[in-house]
């Protein structure tokens, strides 16, 4: 058997400041992958929402906020959370930042669908 020695550092105890920027480099670029494994180990599958019949796990019919988007804010995660491999040369941020355009866009798309005939028909 042999016996490996690494040597683990916090992170001020590094010594060089291009050391330092290295590490909070590679931290800001992780991958997919690594969100992934976030979600995962910090409860995302475990997540619960009250119902009147309940708790209900959270999964692709879920509603955060009752608005009709929830499922778009959603949609990179959930496709993240079912198939990892998809994000894999992709960042956390890049995730992140598609769940806001995705919402943005929906709020976009909602708000001048609100002012068509048809939607005002449909409220009167």
């Amino acid at each position: 058997m042999r016996v490996i020695k690494v040597n683990v550092y916090k992170f001020d105890e590094l010594s060089k400041w291009d050391v330092k920027e290295k590490v909070l480099e590679d931290f800001r670029s992780e991958t997919g992958y690594k969100f992934y494994k976030y979600l995962k180990n910090n409860g995302y599958l475990t997540i619960k929402e009250l119902y009147k019949e309940g708790y209900k796990k959270l999964d692709d019919n879920c509603c955060l906020t009752g608005y009709c988007v929830d499922n778009d804010i959603l949609e990179p995660i959930l496709k993240l959370m079912k198939k990892p491999s998809i994000y894999k040369n992709t960042t956390a941020w890049e995730i992140i930042r598609k769940c806001l355009n995705n919402w943005l866009k929906c709020c976009k798309d909602d708000l001048e669908y609100s002012y068509t005939d048809e939607s005002i028909e449909e409220l009167i």
